[in-house]
């Protein structure tokens, strides 16, 4: 065989070889597609109602248990989730059920060390050290200030840290009880975010209203209002209106005690911002801005209306008794004992008022 020869047929030896070779290899590869076609797992579909079913069992639990800041921001997303899929009296039920639960989680973590912390957080720190005058100054304050916080966090344990970090995420708020007493609470946007979305209108309405009249403290601070007079007024009417709009709700109780609170304040004040107030001025002894508010009412086509009118007919009615207290020669003790026993009665006529008109809307 000469030399030609030889290389052709290794040539067609080599060909064949590698035919060969790769036809197998196709073959295995073919092979695991087939076999993870057969085994492939389908996952189970989760079933809504028994997810929330046992999310009510850990609802019970945690409120009987205590919960700690990272279970109760994973709980809400869950509950978040769950209150579509469940019947509309369990979410009433747990509307209920998720304030005692913030409740005892308040008792869980609460200290005056996280108290005092709070305190120091306040924009009202802030505030005073954009006032100062001198740079020096404000650059003392700043210092004092940013010394104390970090004092006042190294007493705080390692959950009360978690708590001030989130406090929007866990749907928590700074609450001013009076002066520089501060607590944490449970926001209302908690309810307006995850249950109003699932309730009738009626309810979403109310959760609104309450959310809107929240500002972070007490109506009643130190025996006074901390809102104005005319705010107390847009209450009134507001919360007249809810109940004429929905009188079948499931919040017509709750939204009836609102309206009877904000027409006492109103009309009566409170121990430090009275209505009935003694003036030099024998012309006048109603704060005037409480009876501006009053008139606004009076005018207002709602079921308070008539009450303001009947308020401002008894102070017309004893005009002229205070004006003759003006006129009356006393010495200086028995002129006070005289207006005193005049505050009285007509403080007693405005209470008879709205125990009357109480009673009409029970």
């Amino acid at each position: 065989m000469n030399k030609y020869n030889f290389l052709v047929l290794l040539c067609l030896s080599l060909s064949t070889a590698a035919c060969q070779k790769t036809k197998p290899d196709s073959t295995k590869t073919a092979t695991p597609e087939t076999t993870t076609e057969n085994h492939v797992t389908v996952p189970k579909p989760i079933d809504p109602a028994q997810k929330c079913q046992d999310l009510d069992q850990q609802l019970k639990q945690y409120i009987q248990q205590g919960i700690t800041p990272k279970q109760l921001i994973t709980f809400n997303t869950e509950l978040k989730a769950c209150v579509a899929h469940i019947p509309l009296e369990q979410r009433y039920a747990w509307l209920n059920a998720t304030d005692k639960l913030y409740s005892k989680f308040r008792e869980q973590y609460e200290s005056q060390s996280l108290y005092s912390y709070l305190e120091l957080i306040q924009p009202m720190y802030e505030q005073e050290i954009r006032e100062s005058k001198s740079p020096t100054q404000h650059k003392v304050m700043r210092e004092q200030l940013t010394q104390k916080r970090q004092q006042a966090l190294a007493k705080l344990t390692d959950q009360q840290r978690l708590i001030v970090q989130h406090l929007k995420e866990l749907y928590l708020d700074v609450f001013c009880v009076e002066g520089l007493d501060f607590i944490i609470t449970q926001h209302p946007r908690y309810n307006t975010e995850i249950f109003a979305p699932h309730l009738p209108k009626a309810d979403q309405v109310y959760l609104k209203n309450a959310l809107a009249e929240y500002d972070g403290g007490n109506v009643d601070v130190d025996a006074g209002l901390s809102i104005s007079f005319d705010e107390v007024a847009k209450r009134v009417m507001i919360w007249d209106k809810y109940q004429s709009d929905f009188p079948n709700s499931h919040f017509y109780a709750t939204a009836n005690e609102n309206l009877q609170y904000y027409r006492r304040l109103l009309l009566l004040g409170l121990e430090n911002t009275p209505v009935i107030i003694s003036y030099d001025d024998p012309s006048i002894f109603v704060d005037p801005n409480a009876l501006r508010a009053i008139t606004q009412v009076s005018q207002a086509h709602s079921s308070s209306s008539p009450i303001a009118q009947k308020f401002l007919k008894i102070i017309q009615q004893n005009q002229a008794a205070w004006q003759q207290l003006h006129t009356e020669d006393v010495n200086q003790e028995t002129r006070q004992q005289n207006q005193q026993e005049f505050f009285d009665k007509v403080h007693k006529q405005v209470e008879a008022l709205l125990d009357q008109a109480d009673a009409s809307t029970k």
